[in-house]
């Protein structure tokens, strides 16, 4: 059931947080898989012996970006307010 709270200009239905934990950790898991986890391979150079890997730059910059927008919309749903003043 929806928990209601009093907006600026009307009233703002917010899933409760029973619904949102769990979906955060859902998302996040999947931005893990999504940009990280498909990536087992390691690269070895012949020159000059270095070995890099399993990840490029760009999969962990994607995954940074992607959770920096994943906890930007949990703030902006109340998620943070609701954890801070918890009853």
């Amino acid at each position: 059931m929806a928990r209601r709270e009093i907006g600026g200009a009307g009233c703002v239905i917010r899933p409760p947080r029973v619904v949102l934990v769990p979906g955060l950790a859902l998302l996040t898991a999947a931005c893990w898989w999504g940009w990280l986890a498909w990536d087992h391979s390691y690269r070895h150079d012949p020159v000059t012996g270095v070995s890099s890997g399993p990840y490029e730059g760009w999969q962990v910059v994607g995954c940074v970006v992607s959770l920096i927008v994943l906890a930007t919309s949990a703030m902006r749903w109340g998620l943070g307010r609701r954890l801070s003043t918890r009853r």
